[in-house]
């Protein structure tokens, strides 16, 4: 496979194994002792954690990867088994699939306000300085998606009909959200996510939510100023008519919760009040304003 981050060579009359090891195989297979180990991820999610006869490498990248193998002769080495990354392969793409039910009966329901949150989604594609994500993601995929079957499983398992996704930009993959939506109809359920300018204004996929129930959205305004949206890489808001968008969600009856940012490169100590003045102008319902 072409992976996100090559080796840098090709592998040769690699045959696909007919059958995947179960866990009870897997252990049994590391336990032997001419099975060599090695972890290739970074030094310092080694030292994290790793099986305890692991390898660690040393390498920085998966380029480096290959001079270190040249140390091993195939002749004396029966079995060479490598942990990957998430134990798939040699790949830094990370992956909901395969992710077990969430174990909702482990939750004490009466000590919650929002009991029916759920997370189909990690991380979001777009790259704001301010945000804690490429941060919290690095190393890998930022933004992936569950299966939309598997999304739906879960939905499916929550009781009552109101449902808060707590994703960070739940229109963030066009595709996965218009399966999403279109599964949705008819399981009557209302619910909250949140969502970009632009994905709001660009294509159908506001209205498709707003039919499988969707009646309120966190968005990201973050700031009025043009200056401040460039400065912090907020780039997908750049040229975009918030009015538009503001009155596009209020026609769908869906309620805005605006998200706004103080504290920007380009504010003032007039900045608070020109805000709010401008959010209630707008009638956004609800807002929450962060300072850095």
């Amino acid at each position: 496979k072409k992976e996100v981050v090559p080796m840098g060579f090709n592998i040769k009359n690699y045959k696909s194994p007919k059958n995947n090891l179960n866990p009870k195989e897997w252990n049994k297979i590391i336990k032997r002792k001419d099975t060599i180990l090695i972890d290739t991820r970074k030094p310092f999610e080694h030292n994290v954690g790793s099986f305890k006869q692991s390898i660690n490498p040393n390498v920085e990248n998966f380029r480096q990867f290959p001079e270190y193998l040249k140390k091993f002769n195939k002749k004396d080495i029966p079995s060479l088994y490598v942990k990957f990354k998430e134990l798939v392969r040699f790949s830094k793409t990370r992956s909901l699939l395969g992710v077990p039910p969430i174990r909702r009966d482990l939750i004490k329901r009466n000590l919650y306000l929002v009991t029916n949150s759920i997370v189909v989604t990690r991380g979001c594609p777009h790259h704001c300085d301010f945000c804690y994500k490429d941060a919290f993601f690095e190393g890998g995929n930022s933004f992936y998606t569950q299966a939309v079957d598997d999304s739906l499983k879960e939905i499916d398992r929550l009781p009552g009909s109101h449902l808060y996704f707590l994703d960070d930009h739940l229109l963030g993959n066009k595709k996965f959200a218009k399966d999403l939506f279109n599964g949705m109809k008819g399981m009557k359920r209302v619910f909250q996510g949140a969502a970009t300018v632009d994905s709001i204004l660009n294509g159908n996929l506001i209205d498709l939510a707003a039919e499988a129930g969707m009646r309120s959205i966190f968005v990201g305004f973050e700031s009025i100023t043009e200056e401040n949206l460039s400065r912090c890489n907020k780039l997908q808001n750049l040229n975009k008519d918030y009015t538009e968008v503001i009155n596009k969600l209020h026609d769908l009856g869906i309620m805005i919760n605006g998200s706004f940012v103080f504290g920007l490169d380009g504010d003032d100590q007039n900045v608070f009040k020109k805000t709010v003045e401008w959010a209630i102008s707008k009638g956004i319902t609800t807002s929450t304003f962060h300072i850095l």
